[in-house]
């Protein structure tokens, strides 16, 4: 009997050191857990708090003691999220969510929390433990993600998804209504510029200065964001009456006009504008841009700031614009594109001067394609690269076979290339042509639009030799401060002045005007549309030196050329 109370006393030793080193192991595992532990009262005061609470929270246990969780308190959960969490503890029931707690230095902390009721023997609540895991860096990880996700980065502007969202989200509410929405879509001119000259970093930020500007100029409530490299989308919300666009078109206009400071220049920027409307251009997101795009497309093609409003017409004439892409995209290749030539006079003598190369298309499917319809498509698309230094290479060709002067017209996209003097320089030695053989037409607007740039490329074509003549002289905004700065040999008086002369003493008054401007510049004048003999005989009296026009001589094929040329 002894034997066995001896033995009941070592099993009941025994058994309670195992179960005192269970707790003791309990307790370290508690103590040492990298998972926050905290144990409150019934009231909600701090019994006991886990090294991983004082790392999340800053705070000391000795601290903690005696106090209750408001010490975390960041003031960013509603009063609603806490009377669910006491009514849901309180009937015994655990409660699980992430809090925004915020930490002894002020920082916020995010802890994701399960508090669950502690019961005694009757099932009565007698206090709570907390348990969670500091999600803080997963919640910025996440955060960042998500930012980048639907955010640009240069600007911090929605991106063109987020956007997106946005616009579709704002249909939705508007359709409740009887009011409008508009759509910008904002190009920024020439800013592949800034980036080719200055870099990539001073372009992002003037990106920065122009977001600011044109959120600057819309209202509350309304919606910018970044939707391509150089492009800006607007959301107009609630708008009372269409007309409304126009105050906040012209509010962003006036923003662009204060000069931007780039690397220490400063720089006038302007922008285009393409604008669709909710309901009458389309009823959802994707046809609103579309729409847009279109309007914007048709607003690049003027230089300056400029908005235009989508109009039906203008779909027509996309339609036509891809027929003409698709077709365009071979006609070079499949022989279809040819220069013609016209020629023009010395008005003095009546002597061929030279001959203007004019690009014309004769397509296997569409048949003969007016420049006017064509010329826009191949800038709009880029393929007046390509065509470009074709046309070029093509009137080399013939000042060398003709052993005349030939004239080009440059596209604004082909003038606008930095690199456009070298590709000249190229095709000139290609061609083994004395640079003094070919002039190259620019217009009058593409000239003043930036004056330095003009000049510094003039300059570069003046050491090659090659001749420059401003065409449509008078149509545009010439500053004769800056013309006379420019190394130019010839101004082109345009149609529009000549045709009525013989009828019209303002016209011929004017005309008279830029001949006697140029003599005194040291230009050379070439009277374009000269329709009659009588333009001639005024124009020969004004002094003119050079005229074209129908009456003197069409535009002709090469072969014709030759002919017409006595060859």
């Amino acid at each position: 009997a002894l034997l066995g109370e001896i033995r009941n006393e070592i099993a009941f030793a025994l058994d309670f050191m195992e179960k005192e080193e269970q707790v003791r192991t309990l307790s370290l595992a508690v103590e040492q857990s990298s998972d926050w532990i905290l144990i409150t009262d019934k009231d909600g005061r701090i019994k006991y708090a886990n090294k991983a609470v004082e790392k999340a929270t800053g705070y000391s246990i000795e601290e903690l003691i005696g106090k209750t969780p408001r010490i975390f308190s960041s003031g960013k959960h509603p009063r609603r999220f806490y009377r669910r969490l006491w009514e849901t503890i309180l009937s015994g029931r655990a409660f699980r969510a992430v809090f925004i707690n915020r930490r002894k230095d002020g920082s916020i902390v995010y802890v994701d929390q399960t508090i669950t009721p502690l019961k005694d023997k009757e099932g009565n609540v007698i206090g709570f433990v907390s348990t969670g895991k500091d999600i803080t860096q997963e919640k910025e990880l996440r955060d960042r993600l998500k930012y980048v996700a639907f955010y640009d980065p240069v600007t911090e502007l929605p991106n063109r998804n987020h956007f997106m969202e946005r616009l579709s989200f704002s249909i939705s509410r508007t359709r409740a209504t009887r009011r409008y929405l508009a759509l910008l879509l904002i190009d920024i001119d020439r800013f592949k510029m800034v980036n080719d000259t200055y870099g990539y970093s001073a372009g992002d930020q003037l990106l920065r200065e122009i977001a600011e500007r044109i959120r600057g100029a819309i209202r509350e409530g309304d919606t910018i964001g970044r939707i391509g490299s150089d492009e800006f989308g607007v959301i107009l919300f609630d708008l009372a009456k269409k007309e409304d666009v126009s105050k906040v078109v012209n509010k962003i206009f006036a923003a662009m006009e204060e000069p931007f400071l780039v690397e220490g220049d400063e720089m006038r920027l302007s922008i285009s504008v393409g604008v669709s409307i909710f309901p009458q251009d389309s009823d959802d997101a994707e046809g609103l841009i579309t729409k847009a795009e279109i309007a914007l497309s048709h607003s690049k093609g003027v230089t300056g700031n400029t908005c235009r409003f989508f109009e039906e017409e203008m779909n027509t004439r996309m339609t036509e614009f891809v027929l003409l892409e698709k077709h365009l995209t071979k006609a070079l290749d499949k022989g279809e594109l040819d220069l013609f030539l016209q020629p023009y006079f010395e008005l003095s003598s009546g002597k061929v001067a030279g001959m203007e190369g004019l690009l014309r298309w004769i397509s296997e499917d569409l048949g003969v394609v007016s420049p006017a319809r064509f010329i826009s498509v191949l800038e709009s698309t880029g393929l007046i690269e390509e065509v470009g230094e074709w046309v070029l290479k093509r009137a080399c060709e013939v000042a060398v076979s003709l052993k005349k002067r030939v004239s080009v017209n440059v596209s604004p996209v082909q003038f606008k290339d930095r690199d456009f003097p070298d590709k000249v320089k190229r095709i000139i030695e290609e061609c083994g042509v004395d640079g003094g053989f070919i002039t190259l037409e620019i217009t009058e607007s593409m000239a003043m639009e930036d004056v330095d740039f003009t000049r510094s490329s003039l300059e570069q074509m003046k050491e090659m030799g090659v001749k420059v003549a401003i065409d449509d002289f008078g149509t545009g905004y010439s500053s004769l401060a800056y013309l006379k700065t420019l190394p130019v040999d010839y101004l082109k008086i345009d149609v529009s002045f000549v045709r009525d002369i013989d009828r019209d003493p303002e016209d011929r008054a004017i005309v008279n005007a830029i001949i006697q401007l140029a003599k005194n510049l040291g230009i050379e004048t070439i009277a374009e549309g000269i329709e009659s003999e009588k333009h001639v005989e005024i124009l020969r009296e004004m002094g003119c030196d050079y005229g074209q026009g129908y009456h003197l001589a069409k535009p002709m094929p090469y072969d014709q050329i030759r002919s017409f040329l006595g060859l």
